[in-house]
């Protein structure tokens, strides 16, 4: 069987550094790595002035999106592991995406959740714990690790039937 990168099938985003001075009573929901479950990200308690929307417009994220935590603990705090990949649930199709996460979409060549399937495999957190850096009490990856982790390469119809 043949494999792709993910690198080779996605678009990107890492999150953006907000400052803790400009959360709000009221507005858009800032999404954080705190705010992972197990599979989903479905609420947030931070929340951003409507205002930001214009200026950080690149940073929203939707539906079904893909999140991966980038710093977390190590393989022995399975909560807060680094490499955690969640997806978003509607209940934050269009919030912002905060620091120390990086948003998967697929491109045409695979599906979305197919990929989200793959990287909830032990092969992919094993991957992240061994390119991860960092001190005894944080974990860090970057994104050219979760680039790098390889997928089997099936037809789109395959991958559909799979994820289903």
């Amino acid at each position: 069987m043949s494999l792709s990168s993910v690198g080779d099938v996605v678009s990107h985003k890492k999150g953006f550094a907000f400052k803790s001075k400009d959360y709000s009573q009221f507005g858009i929901p800032l999404v954080k790595v705190s705010d992972f479950g197990s599979d989903t990200v479905s609420t947030s308690s931070t929340l951003l002035p409507e205002t930001f929307l214009e200026e950080y417009a690149v940073w929203q994220i939707k539906t079904d999106d893909i999140l991966i935590a980038t710093v977390g603990s190590w393989g022995s705090n399975p909560n807060s592991v680094v490499g955690k990949v969640v997806r978003v649930m509607e209940t934050l199709d269009g919030a912002l995406l905060n620091q120390n996460t990086v948003r998967l979409r697929t491109t045409e060549k695979i599906n979305q959740r197919f990929l989200f399937y793959c990287l909830k495999q032990n092969s992919f957190k094993e991957h992240c714990l061994s390119s991860a850096q960092g001190s005894a009490n944080q974990a860090s990856i970057t994104l050219s690790d979760i680039k790098n982790f390889s997928i089997p390469n099936h037809s789109y119809a395959s991958q559909k039937a799979i994820a289903h």
